[in-house]
């Protein structure tokens, strides 16, 4: 009897340490594939992400390289983030309520582009308001990342952050060609809180990244990016803003306010 026993036993841990090896194995690549499904959720183009780590007896995430590509007929991609990193809890990232103090990312760049056809901003932006508008249509056909979780990141720093505007085949009198820059200030956004699948908390927290750093550029636009551009953006950028609430459309009606601008972004994060 004690053999069949410890025969049970030996089987149950050689099957645990299996699984154990197997999820070892395959976290990465489930992880990274659920975050580029979550981008391209987001912004209704396609999302790639060079590297994932995930830390199981250390918990660390970090990911490398991400980029979300610009709408057909554009540039290569809209946005890009060189590094992402955090950690948590142990052992909250199999629970069901994932708790992080701090989310740093590093190195963010924001590639803008109108042209004489239109701009590689509006198609995405109106993909954010259809994720934050709950339609059916923009979720995932199979979120295969296994079962929703609840997410509080109580932090999320951006530092590093520039963006670009580029002129395209736009008439001479119309701004004509070329390309100018603008360093962004670091941006603080605290308490976002949203539930869901991994790619679909991917998208929540990506959402919520475009809009601060769009917000960003429209504060330090000005002297620096071509004004019709600018007031295109700011025209195609209101009505997400709208849905994101009134503090955010007061913002964008005075983009001097950066203290006004931080607790805007906060005040994002109550919403799904």
């Amino acid at each position: 009897m004690k053999r069949i026993l410890f025969r049970v036993a030996l089987g149950a841990v050689f099957l645990l340490l299996l699984g154990l090896g197997t999820l070892w194995i395959f976290i990465d690549p489930l992880v990274r594939s659920a975050i580029e499904r979550g981008g391209t959720l987001a912004a209704g183009v396609p999302t790639s992400v060079e590297s994932v780590d995930v830390g199981l007896v250390s918990p660390h995430f970090e990911l490398a390289g991400l980029r979300i590509a610009d709408p057909p007929g554009f540039g290569e991609h809209f946005l890009k983030l060189g590094r992402v990193r955090t950690t948590w809890a142990e052992g909250s990232l199999f629970s069901e309520r994932i708790v992080i103090d701090e989310l740093n990312i590093e190195d963010l760049e924001l590639a803008l582009v109108h042209s004489a056809r239109g701009s590689n901003w509006k198609p995405i932006l109106d993909s954010l308001e259809r994720l934050g508008g709950g339609e059916a249509a923009s979720k995932p056909e199979s979120a295969g990342d296994g079962p929703g979780r609840s997410l509080h990141l109580r932090k999320l720093v951006i530092r590093g952050a520039r963006a670009s505007l580029t002129l395209s085949d736009m008439p001479l009198g119309l701004g004509g060609t070329g390309t100018r820059s603008l360093e962004l200030p670091p941006i603080v956004i605290e308490d976002l809180k949203s539930d869901g699948s991994v790619a679909e908390l991917t998208a929540v927290v990506l959402r919520s990244v475009l809009a601060a750093a769009l917000q960003r550029t429209l504060q330090g636009g000005p002297g620096v990016f071509d004004e019709r551009a600018l007031s295109a953006l700011r025209g195609d950028f209101s009505s997400l803003g709208k849905q994101l609430g009134q503090e955010l459309d007061r913002l964008l009606s005075d983009p001097q306010s950066a203290e006004g601008l931080i607790e805007g972004v906060k005040s994002l994060f109550d919403r799904k």
